[in-house]
């Protein structure tokens, strides 16, 4: 019946955390949703360009076949407007580049210029390392995206496509790094922003409910108080999960510790006297089954033994469909109660016996001085 179990500061503490993970658990997932749908357009852009570069070199091929005494020309001449082009392109984005490469025995051999390093005489790259993967796919006659390490060994965001007619691959790409930055950095924002929100809020409800607090906190001692004086405790039992709660008050009526003795049902009637555990228990039983509950007294026993009198008034709660669902009440002492009621009857019993003795000698003299009994 505590709310002082925790002190300001910490229930401030897990109040703050709580929220904060909220906020921080719905941005997460706010800023993942729309990194999927960016990372889906990123991945659809790449692939229509990389389609388009290739489709356009492959007509370029074909118009110079069309148009070369003999056939194909050689692809460097084939090739020319299209490194002429790049020369001019400064890529997209920050890391963004088109990469176009041919095999030569075991290597992949760039033919146009890198936007990074080695720009000027771009290395080969080994066909079975595991650089490159995009273009190794695309050399292989295969077209997709794929999202792994480029020639540079970063990990990329990759659309790859075969050019058929000239047995190349192109691949258009951009590190997954530069696709990120946006939705971690806004993140980060709004993670900041709902922190320093949460904190003023948090702020602004303590204040606000201090007062409110305290007062329930002063009632529940009022209540406390009263129920000590009173030696009256109340409880309630789950009958769907065979649970009981008691109030402190129970507790130290029974002569058990809180902390120690679990709330059972198993406990409660195991403090029951024995001589009364099978009548308490049918009483339950019959309260379970649906009868309306009656005041009860019994004895309980204490640890160490020692027996009190208690007086239980059940009430039984119904759901909407009218079956029992749990059992509440109150239980007093009322020990000195019927020990006082046990005197006051032994004194009434002593003294009727007094006053019937009294009766049976008393006389009475007439006018005439005979004795009348």
């Amino acid at each position: 019946m505590r709310f002082q179990g925790l002190s300001d500061r910490k229930r401030l503490l897990m109040l703050i955390v709580l929220m904060a993970t909220v906020a921080v658990t719905a941005a997460g997932i706010a800023m993942a949703v729309l990194y999927q749908a960016a990372f889906e357009v990123q991945r659809g852009r790449l692939v229509a360009v990389v389609q388009n570069q290739a489709r356009l070199i492959e007509s370029i091929a074909r118009f110079n076949s069309a148009n070369t005494p003999g056939g194909l020309a050689d692809i460097e001449v084939i090739l020319r407007p299209v490194a002429e082009a790049h020369e001019k392109f400064t890529g997209f984005g920050e890391t963004g580049e088109f990469t176009l490469a041919r095999s030569e025995g075991d290597k992949m051999v760039f033919l146009l210029s890198h936007r990074h390093h080695d720009r000027n005489k771009p290395q080969p790259v080994p066909f079975e390392s595991t650089l490159s993967e995009p273009m190794r796919r695309a050399l292989k006659g295969e077209s997709g995206t794929f999202v792994g390490l480029d020639y540079r060994g970063e990990t990329v965001l990759a659309a790859y496509e075969p050019v058929a007619v000239l047995d190349l691959g192109i691949v258009a790409k951009i590190d997954l790094a530069e696709v990120r930055a946006p939705f971690i950095k806004g993140g980060l924002v709004s993670g900041a922003g709902a922190l320093i929100l949460i904190f003023f809020g948090v702020v602004l409800f303590r204040r606000i409910s201090s007062p409110i607090v305290a007062n329930l906190e002063g009632l529940v001692d009022k209540l406390e108080a009263a129920q000590r004086i009173a030696r009256l405790g109340n409880y309630e039992l789950d009958t769907r999960n065979n649970r009981v709660w008691w109030s402190d008050e129970v507790y130290r009526i029974f002569g058990l510790a809180p902390e120690r003795a679990s709330s059972t049902y198993e406990t409660f009637l195991a403090a029951v006297h024995p001589d009364d555990r099978v009548r308490v228990g049918a009483a339950v039983a019959q309260r379970l089954e649906g009868s309306e509950p009656c005041a009860l007294d019994y004895r309980i026993v204490w640890p160490d033994g020692t027996e009190r009198i208690v007086h239980s008034q059940p009430e039984l709660i119904r759901d909407r469909r009218g079956r029992p669902v749990r059992i509440t009440g109150t239980i007093q002492d009322v020990t000195e109660q019927k020990q006082a009621e046990q005197a006051i009857k032994e004194g009434e019993a002593r003294l009727r016996a007094i006053m019937d003795t009294v009766v049976d000698g008393i006389v009475a003299i007439d006018e005439n001085g005979m004795i009348e009994s």
